[in-house]
């Protein structure tokens, strides 16, 4: 096996790696001396880590002081929110106004819009009609050259079967 990634060997010694894969760097580890000693000085680290305490937080010699700043900070939070708060009900109008005047254009964009696509509609209606006239004339005209045919055979055939009285 070749040397498993190093966030293998963090699962390893936190144990949050699966049975077969655990059996596997296990058996890596037996044939790997190299791997064995790193994971040997990680697993050190890891247990002065968990015996590490935190130390014992000093108490300020002077409450007092630390009460004037308290008040201090609530005094400055309550003037930005107040600050804020104004700024934002002023912002509010301004946007608005911001909107209303959107909100115009934009119908006005639209009624250009709409007056832009009547006007395409009309002149492709016409078009169409235009289109539709044309093939009835063809249709007239075919139906007319048709029957002109239609006489012409008639005639030659009927000439042809009457007996010639000459």
């Amino acid at each position: 096996m070749k040397h498993p990634a190093q966030e293998l060997w963090m699962d390893y010694i936190y144990g949050e790696l699966s049975k077969p894969r655990r059996a596997e760097l296990a058996a890596h580890l037996k044939s790997c001396p190299s791997c064995a000693a790193q994971l040997t000085r990680w697993g050190a680290v890891q247990a002065r880590l968990d015996d590490w305490q935190l130390p014992e937080a000093k108490r300020p010699w002077r409450v007092a002081a630390g009460l004037r700043w308290a008040m201090a900070a609530a005094f400055m939070i309550a003037a930005l929110v107040i600050g804020f708060g104004a700024g934002r009900a002023s912002s509010i109008k301004a946007l608005r106004q911001e909107m209303q005047a959107a909100l115009e254009q934009a119908q006005h964009d639209n009624r250009l819009l709409l007056t832009a696509m009547q006007q395409l509609d009309a002149a492709r209606q016409e078009q169409i009609l235009g289109v539709r006239n044309d093939l009835e004339i063809v249709a007239i005209n075919a139906d007319n050259t048709f029957r002109e045919q239609q006489q012409l055979i008639q005639s030659a055939y009927a000439q042809a079967t009457e007996p010639d009285t000459k």
